[in-house]
Parts: structure tokens; C-alpha cells; sequence
């Protein structure tokens, strides 16, 4: 069985996980990982944010990701799409399983965005073509996204996944969840 292929696993390369890290702000100090991998962007957080609270979830969890661990993370093994959600964590940081038209990912950024506290960040590697930006758009333009704000939208070249053997196309959204009085102001 290719892990790859069945599982839609393609993990974050180091040198970009420590970028999309860089994208939160530097006061976060409850962080999460909802789909963990071999632990790349859980290493990162460890390296930018030495003493923030991380919190790391996997389905599947490996020897490389066990080795990310450090002693104060909180480690959930199992699907994060049935895990309890509050609102605990000001810094989320995602390369999700993208699944078929970006179905999966868009699934688990909806998710995401319901553990985020007010004023936090979502930083989420997803992919990009018609099916995937279709759900992404859907999703994004409805209700169950009020108060979150699009900062930024960056698509990401081909051979970002190519060490894995695809050259899926993908981006990196910036999402911050404004606190609902601010929501109010900008109608969102």
C-alpha cells in the first residue's frame, strides 16, 4: 500500500515549515498542530516559540514524529475531525491531508478554525485547482466562517512536493479570527 497515495500524505519539508511558523505572530503561545505527520512543523514551532504550549495531532504517528516531541507537548492520537473543539489555541499551523478536490483539507481548516481563540492565526498549506478553491470559496464565503479574515493567499510552485513525488499544486492561507466586536464593524 503506498502511505502516500492512500493516505493523501505528502509531509511538510523543514525548510517550509519553518516559513509557515515564521507566519504567526510572535505573542502565540498556545499552538497547534492538528495533523502532525513526521513532526516538521512541530519542530519549527519548538524552534520559534521555545515556550509556548504545543498541541499535536496524528492519526498515524511515526518514529520521526515521536522524535519532535518534547517533554509539556500535548499529543492527541487520532483523527482530528473527531477530536472536541474550543476555542484554546492563538496559533494554528497546518499541512492537512489534502483528500480527492481538496475535499479533506478544506474539512480540517473548517475544523481548525473552530479551536481558534480570538485574535489567533491559521496558517494552513492546502491545495489549489478548480474542486479544491471551489470548497475552499464555499467555505470561506460562508456563514460558518464569520469573523475569520482571509490576510493573505499564496500560491506555492509545483516542485514544493516533489521530494514526495507529486507535483500537487498548493498555497499557504493566513487566516486571524478577529474578536466578535471587530467582526461586527467589518461585517464579516
Amino acid at each position: 500500500v503506498d502511505k502516500k497515495k492512500t493516505f493523501q500524505t505528502f509531509y511538510t519539508p523543514p525548510t517550509l515549515a519553518a516559513k509557515l511558523v515564521a507566519m504567526l505572530p510572535s505573542t502565540c503561545m498556545r499552538l497547534l498542530e492538528p495533523s502532525a505527520g513526521e513532526g516538521a512543523i512541530v519542530r519549527a514551532m519548538h524552534d520559534a516559540f521555545p515556550g509556548a504550549h504545543v498541541t499535536l495531532v496524528e492519526i498515524r504517528p511515526t518514529e520521526a514524529l515521536d522524535k519532535a516531541i518534547r517533554a509539556g507537548d500535548t499529543i492527541i492520537v487520532g483523527d482530528f475531525l473527531t477530536i472536541d473543539h474550543h476555542p484554546h489555541f492563538n496559533g494554528i499551523v497546518m499541512n492537512p491531508p489534502f483528500g480527492s478536490g481538496g475535499k479533506t483539507a478544506i474539512e480540517h481548516l473548517a475544523k481548525a478554525a473552530r479551536h481558534l481563540k480570538p485574535g489567533g492565526r491559521i496558517v494552513a498549506l492546502i491545495p489549489t485547482g478548480p474542486a479544491a478553491d471551489k470548497r475552499f470559496d464555499a467555505w470561506h464565503y460562508s456563514d460558518e466562517s464569520k469573523g475569520l479574515w482571509l490576510a493573505a493567499d499564496i500560491t506555492l510552485p509545483a516542485v514544493t512536493f516533489e521530494r514526495a513525488g507529486t507535483a500537487v499544486m498548493s498555497r499557504v492561507i493566513i487566516i486571524d479570527k478577529v474578536d466578535p466586536v471587530a467582526a461586527d464593524l467589518l461585517g464579516s
